[in-house]
């Protein structure tokens, strides 16, 4: 069972769960943190994953946006994560492996596993 919170320093709710400004905002700390947002963003949050001791992270990227617009993936970021022993997942979408994933999650992850591109 897991118990996920949102994070954004401009909403004090999402969908009328609060919402966090920051992860040590969160009562009893984070394990793991799943990240969609622009890529400059996204090195500024790895860096306040490893200050919270943070040991997990995926982050997030639109299937064939790798680099893009849509995508969350810095490779500063990754590069971050790895030199701070963060586990790291940089790519994908986290929808694709849940047991309730849709048709759409469904075919992508069957053809990110069939090209190689699946994240390990």
């Amino acid at each position: 069972d897991h118990q996920v919170s949102a994070i954004n320093p401009n909403m004090e709710t999402f969908e009328g769960d609060r919402c966090y400004p920051d992860l040590r905002s969160i009562p009893g700390g984070v394990d793991a943190v799943v990240i969609i947002t622009r890529p400059e963003v996204t090195t500024r949050i790895v860096r306040d994953c490893g200050d919270a001791g943070v040991r997990y992270v995926w982050i997030h990227n639109q299937l064939g946006k790798s680099g893009g617009k849509n995508s969350s993936v810095s490779t500063e970021a990754v590069e971050y994560c790895h030199a701070r022993g963060i586990s790291v997942i940089a790519g994908a979408c986290p929808m694709m492996f849940g047991p309730g994933a849709d048709f759409g999650h469904t075919c992508m992850r069957w053809y990110l596993k069939w090209t190689g591109g699946l994240p390990e």
